[in-house]
């Protein structure tokens, strides 16, 4: 049976979040469906030209890529200025992820 998961990352995706990208790849490597929110400090994974070997592992096993405008915004973060495969959005998305009863688990 497969799950529908979000991950909630709010950690400096080099310094403190290593286990959460891990558990996602490995979840959507077994079929399920995987979505890591980008928030606080964890939005530094969109920006372009950084943390390119973390973002490709989770594209790469399916994991889709949401990142909090506020967020983005309030760490100077512009569109120009995401890696591809990022897509910016509002905390509404999350809450609908929770409404649809997607598992959420904030690290």
């Amino acid at each position: 049976m497969t799950e529908s998961i979000t991950f909630i990352s709010s950690r400096d995706p080099v310094e403190g979040d290593g286990s959460v990208h891990q558990l996602a790849v490995d979840l959507a490597t077994a079929g399920h469906d995987v979505a890591l929110f980008l928030v606080e400090n964890g939005t530094f994974l969109a920006r372009a030209g950084t943390c390119s070997e973390i973002r490709g592992r989770l594209s790469a096993a399916g994991v889709q890529l949401l990142a909090d405008d506020f967020a983005l915004a309030e760490r100077g973060i512009v569109e120009g200025a995401l890696a591809d495969g990022v897509d910016p959005t509002t905390l509404d998305v999350l809450v609908d992820h929770m409404a649809q009863g997607r598992k959420v688990s904030w690290h």
